[in-house]
């Protein structure tokens, strides 16, 4: 069997065009088919070498006069850079700043109470890329103005009392005051330097007033006064002498004594005073209960004793009126020391009011 070899002439043909195709791609001046050739203003702009605008100085916390103009001012590095600032009240998601002023390297803007306590910021962009600079709060200042007041608190010993105001004016300042003697004098809440004042209560702090004096660099306001009542616990029992505020009557308890009788039982005796606050008329026989509550847990009354003078003999009392009356419980002397009087006020299906006031001995 004869075998065929392949023709000189045929490969010499063939190396000869590979060559030549290969001297054509390296001669100057002329480009391969399916290698592009990149120039160097292409290099420049490609993605690879372009650079993120820096900013080396950021916008800064301003404070103006209201009426008066507010500049915030960057310092950025870039080429063919673009602008816009973006601005954020108290309370809400970043906005453009509308309108060419957003636009520019500096911004101005008017001063108003309307844009008090807003944020400001810029946004560099160079071509795709981009940088955002820190955020730089507007404080515009006007006389302090008072446009929610703080209102009377009752709450219950061991809890909190919160008192709060707005005001307005830029860069406010806060002092909560206290008066204890029917807001004769005033001294300062320490801590009591925000808004908001939290205080956690004791009975004694019943009957306090308090206000807040809010100041700035242009001049100062007081809030009205706000009362604090606080209702007592057994462990925190209100004291003779103070003022019991129940549903629609007031009490207190003038003077008390605990004594031994003949038979060796213990009694105490307090007096009361009493006025009705409610609608019409009532009876304090009817609507209040005055017991005493021993240091063995147990309740103790009258035991059935009626004496001159006592809750039955009060007279019936119009809105406001007001009348005294003794009160008094039969117990085991051994009971009286640590014990507590328990005045309820029934007017209230649904909220019955029970104060204490602590014992003789």
């Amino acid at each position: 069997m004869n075998k065929r070899h392949p023709s000189w002439s045929w490969i010499a043909l063939i190396l000869g065009a590979l060559f030549a195709s290969a001297t054509l791609a390296t001669v100057p001046g002329m480009a391969s088919p399916t290698a592009p050739v990149l120039t160097e203003a292409a290099i420049a702009d490609s993605p690879a070498q372009a650079k993120k605008p820096k900013i080396s100085r950021h916008p800064q916390a301003t404070t103006v006069r209201a009426g008066k103009k507010a500049r915030f001012k960057v310092a950025v590095k870039g080429k063919s850079l673009s602008y816009q600032w973006q601005v954020r009240k108290a309370t809400g998601k970043w906005k453009n700043v509308k309108g060419k002023a957003g636009k520019k390297k500096q911004l101005v803007v008017r001063a108003t109470r309307k844009v008090d306590g807003n944020r400001y910021r810029l946004v560099v962009r160079s071509g795709k890329l981009r940088a955002t600079s820190r955020a730089a709060k507007l404080t515009v200042l006007s006389k302090p103005q008072l446009s929610s007041q703080p209102a009377a608190s009752r709450v219950t010993s061991g809890t909190k009392a919160v008192f709060s105001a707005t005001a307005t004016g830029g860069a406010l300042k806060y002092q909560w005051q206290v008066s204890s003697d029917d807001q004769k004098t005033w001294s300062p809440v320490p801590g009591g330097r925000k808004a908001t004042l939290s205080i956690n209560t004791r009975t004694r702090d019943s009957g306090n007033y308090y206000r807040v004096r809010v100041t700035n660099r242009l001049g100062s306001v007081t809030s009205r006064t706000a009362l604090l009542y606080v209702d007592s616990t057994r462990q925190d029992p209100a004291r003779i002498g103070d003022a019991i505020m129940l549903n629609d009557w007031g009490a207190g308890f003038v003077v008390q004594i605990g004594d031994v009788l003949e038979t060796g039982d213990g009694v105490v005796m307090a007096q009361v005073s009493v006025c009705y606050f409610g609608e019409g008329s009532a009876n304090a026989w009817f609507d209040l209960d005055v017991e005493y509550l021993g240091n063995d847990n147990v309740v103790y009354d009258n035991a059935g004793i009626y004496l001159d003078g006592d809750i039955y003999d009060v007279p019936r009392l119009y809105t406001n009126g007001c009348a005294d009356f003794t009160a008094f419980a039969i117990l085991p002397t051994s009971a009286i020391a640590g014990g507590t009087w328990v005045i309820t006020d029934r007017t209230s299906f649904i909220d019955r009011r029970v104060a204490y006031v602590a014992g003789p001995w």
